[in-house]
C-alpha cells in the first residue's frame, strides 16, 4: 500500500509540474453537466420527511446524482465516483462551488471567501431509543458521529494557492433546544499530497470521530448535522475554465450511532471503484468491428476486469464474488461465479483486487454474441459480493458495456477541460484502430463551455494517417463553428463530414487513423475531459511544429462514429428525388423552395451538428419558400414530411 501510494504521488506531482510548464493545460469546468442534464429532466424539489431513527448511515453507493432524500434535505452536493481518489466504498458526495443546477453560485466572486455547497441531514430523533428497548437517549450511550473526507488531488495545480487560500469544510450540528446551528469541527485547504495513508490506516480518505455528549443541547427530536464549504473564486481567467468549480472536498462514509466506540472498524466489505469495460481498449466500440471473427472478439477482450474491494472490519472475513451479464431486456446471458476467499481487513493488508484469487472468466463470444447484421447492442454486467457482514448496499456494481456506431475511450462524464496553451495554431489528435475496413461518417467531440468568451469558436476538424508512430498526413480537413454558452455544449457535438472517409489498408496503413482539431491562435479550447481511463498514450499535440505525446493521465473526449449511412435525428429517411425538389443548390441568395408532387405537411432544416434549425409544421402545401438568410454558411440537411408521413431528404450549401 505504501508503495502504492508513493508511485500514486510521484505520477501527481509529475502531472501538477506539467500543469504549469507544458503547453498542455487541464482546467476545472465551470458548470457540471450531469447535474444540468438531471435538472432539465426533472424539476428539482427538496423535501422534509418525518425524524428518521438511529443509525443514520449513507455511503452514496446510488445511482441519483443528488443526495438521497431520504437522508438528507438539500441537493448541493454532487454523488458520483468520478472525482474521489480510493473513496471508503463506493459513490462520495462531492462539495465544491456549484449548484444543484450545475452552475456557479450566484453568491461567489473572485478573491471572496463565501459558502457554497450544504449537505443537511434530514432530522433525527436523538431523543430516544426504539426497538427491543424503548427509552431516553443518554449521554453515557456513547452516540458518535463519523466521517470520512479528502481534498480533489488535482486542485492545487488547477487553482493555485490564490484560488484555495482561506477555503475550508465545516460540519455544524444542530440545536432543537435553542434553535441554533453549532460549529463542532472544520479544516482549512490542505494539499492531498500531504495526506500520508501510512498514518491513515492506509486510505488517502481521513477519518473524523466526533461524540456527541451535550445532552440539553442535542439529545432532542430534530437533531441535525451539516457540512458546508468555503471557496474562494481565482482572481485570474488565465486560460479556459480557470475561474471555475475549484476547491472540491469529497465526503464519504457517514455513519451516526449508538453504543459505538472511538475507533476506525466497520462490519462492512465493499467496492471501491467504478466496474470497467470488459473491452480491453475502449469503453464502446462498433458491434461489426467487434464482431469481425471470433478471434477479433477475444482480442478485443480484457483477460479480467480489475475491481478493488475493501474489508473495513478489524477482522479477516471469508466473501464470495460473482457477476452477472445481461441483454438489454433483462434477459441473462451467464452468472459468472467469480470463487471465493478470505479477505483481510484493510487497515492491515490494503485493497483487494478480485482477479488476485478470486478471477472470472472472460469470455466475450459467450457473454457478446458475434453479430455483423446488428446494429448496435448493450449489455451490463453487474457484480457482486456474498458476506454475512451488515452492511449491504455497496455490495453491488454495474458497468453497461455498449456496441454503438462509434468508438470511445471515455466513459461519457467530464471531469476537467482540456486545452493548448500556444500564441499560435495547434493541434490535437487522437489515435483509433479497427479491425476491418469501414466509413468513418461524423465524429462526436465533448465540448465545455468557457465562462466570459466569445459567442462561437472556429476550429478546423482533421483526420490524419499515421506514420512513424505519430499523425502525418492529413486526409480530410473541413472547418467547424462551435457555439459557446449554449444547451449543446457541455456534451457531445455530432460532426457530419463533408464526405464520408473510407478506413482501408490503402490510405491508412493498419487500419489506424487519427481524429482531432488544429486550433487557430485567435480561438480558445476547452475539451471534455475524462479521468476514468489513462489514455496519454494515444493522445497527441502539436504546438510547436512536432507530435508530442500527453503527458496527462486521463481522456480527451473525442469519438469517430463508423459504419452504413445513417443520418441525423434519427429520423427513418425515403429517398424519392422525383417527388420532391429543393432549390436553388447552393443557395445564394438566402431562400430556398420546395416543390412537391405530394401535398406537404412538415418541414424541418438541421445544421451540420444536427441541431434543428427550422421547424414548420401543418403547412398543407405543395410549394414553399423558406428563408435562410439568418443561417450562417455551410451544409444543411432539409426534411419534408408529407401527408402520409413519409419523409423526403436533401442536403444543401448555403453561401453569402
Amino acid at each position: 500500500m505504501k508503495k502504492l501510494n508513493k508511485l500514486f504521488a510521484f505520477v501527481i506531482l509529475c502531472s501538477f509540474a506539467g500543469m504549469v510548464n507544458a503547453q498542455e493545460v487541464i482546467t476545472n469546468m465551470n458548470t457540471n453537466p450531469v447535474l444540468q442534464k438531471k435538472t432539465a429532466e426533472i424539476k428539482i424539489k427538496t423535501k422534509s420527511v418525518e425524524s428518521i431513527n438511529l443509525p443514520f448511515f449513507d455511503d452514496f453507493t446510488y445511482k441519483d446524482v443528488f443526495p438521497s432524500q431520504l437522508y438528507w434535505q438539500d441537493k448541493n452536493a454532487y454523488i458520483n465516483n468520478d472525482y474521489a481518489y480510493h473513496p471508503v466504498s463506493y459513490g462520495v458526495a462531492t462539495l465544491d462551488a456549484l449548484d444543484e443546477n450545475g452552475k456557479v453560485h450566484s453568491n461567489l466572486y473572485p478573491g471572496v471567501k463565501e459558502v457554497a455547497d450544504y449537505l443537511t441531514s434530514q432530522p433525527i430523533r436523538l431523543d430516544s431509543i426504539f426497538g427491543t428497548e424503548n427509552r431516553l437517549l443518554h449521554d453515557y450511550d456513547s452516540v458518535y458521529f463519523s466521517f470520512f473526507y479528502q481534498p480533489n488531488y488535482w486542485d492545487e495545480a488547477l487553482l493555485g494557492s490564490q484560488g484555495l487560500k482561506g477555503d475550508s469544510l465545516v460540519v455544524e450540528f444542530y440545536s432543537p433546544a435553542d434553535e441554533e446551528w453549532y460549529h463542532v469541527w472544520s479544516t482549512e485547504r490542505f494539499p492531498f499530497d500531504s495526506i500520508k495513508p501510512e498514518e491513515n490506516n492506509g486510505r488517502t480518505f481521513i477519518e473524523v470521530i466526533i461524540p456527541i455528549v451535550d445532552e440539553d443541547r442535542y439529545f432532542h427530536d430534530g437533531f441535525q448535522f451539516r457540512f458546508k464549504n468555503y471557496v474562494t473564486l481565482t482572481e485570474g481567467n488565465y486560460y479556459p475554465g480557470w475561474q471555475v468549480n475549484g476547491s472540491q472536498w469529497n465526503i464519504d462514509y457517514v455513519y451516526l450511532d449508538r453504543d459505538r466506540r472511538f475507533n476506525a472498524y466497520y462490519k462492512d466489505i465493499c467496492f471501491v471503484n467504478n466496474a470497467g469495460s470488459f473491452l480491453k481498449n475502449y469503453s464502446s466500440m462498433p458491434y461489426n468491428q467487434y464482431s469481425v471473427s471470433l478471434f477479433t472478439a477475444l482480442d478485443e477482450m480484457r483477460d479480467s476486469v480489475p475491481i478493488l474491494i475493501s474489508n473495513l472490519d478489524k477482522t479477516a472475513n471469508n466473501v464470495g464474488y460473482d457477476y452477472i451479464v445481461t441483454k438489454s431486456n433483462g434477459e441473462i446471458i451467464d452468472h459468472q461465479v467469480g470463487g471465493s476467499g478470505v479477505i483481510y481487513p484493510f487497515h492491515t493488508s490494503g485493497y483487494y483486487q478480485n482477479g488476485e484469487y478470486m478471477q472470472p472468466v472472460l469470455d466475450g463470444a459467450k457473454y457478446f454474441p458475434l453479430s455483423t447484421s446488428a446494429d448496435s447492442a448493450e449489455f451490463t454486467i453487474t457484480h457482486y459480493l456474498t458476506s454475512d457482514l451488515d452492511f449491504k448496499q455497496n455490495d453491488t456494481i454495474s458497468f453497461v458495456q455498449k456496441f454503438h456506431n462509434y468508438y470511445a475511450y471515455d466513459n461519457g462524464s467530464s471531469e476537467y477541460s482540456y486545452t493548448l496553451k500556444t500564441t499560435g495554431n495547434a493541434e490535437l489528435a487522437v489515435l483509433f484502430k479497427i479491425n476491418s475496413a469501414d466509413t468513418l461518417r461524423a465524429v462526436k467531440i465533448y465540448f465545455n463551455d468557457i465562462a466570459g468568451a466569445a459567442s462561437e469558436f472556429y476550429y478546423n476538424l482533421r483526420i490524419w494517417n499515421r506514420q512513424d508512430l505519430k499523425p502525418h498526413t492529413i486526409i480530410h480537413e473541413q472547418e467547424i463553428v462551435v457555439k459557446n454558452d449554449n444547451p449543446e455544449n457541455d456534451d457531445f457535438i455530432t460532426i457530419m463530414l463533408d464526405k464520408p472517409i473510407v478506413i482501408n489498408q490503402e490510405n491508412f496503413p493498419n487500419m489506424v487513423f487519427y481524429v482531432g482539431l488544429e486550433k487557430p491562435s485567435t480561438e480558445k479550447m476547452a475539451l471534455g475531459f475524462d479521468i476514468s481511463k489513462d489514455n496519454s498514450s494515444n493522445t497527441y499535440y502539436n504546438v510547436t511544429g512536432q507530435w508530442e505525446r500527453s503527458i496527462f493521465s486521463g481522456t480527451v473526449m473525442i469519438r469517430p462514429v463508423l459504419g452504413k449511412k445513417f443520418e441525423l435525428a434519427s429520423i427513418e429517411y425515403h429517398e424519392d428525388k422525383e417527388k420532391i425538389i429543393v432549390y436553388p443548390n447552393p443557395v445564394k441568395n438566402g431562400q430556398i423552395n420546395i416543390r412537391s408532387e405530394v401535398e406537404i405537411k412538415s418541414i424541418y432544416i438541421y445544421n451540420g451538428f444536427g441541431v434543428k434549425v427550422y421547424e414548420s409544421n401543418n403547412e398543407f402545401t405543395y410549394n414553399k419558400s423558406v428563408s435562410m438568410s439568418n443561417l450562417r454558411q455551410g451544409i444543411y440537411l432539409v426534411v419534408v414530411v408529407d401527408n402520409r408521413g413519409l419523409k423526403y431528404t436533401e442536403k444543401i450549401i448555403l453561401m453569402h
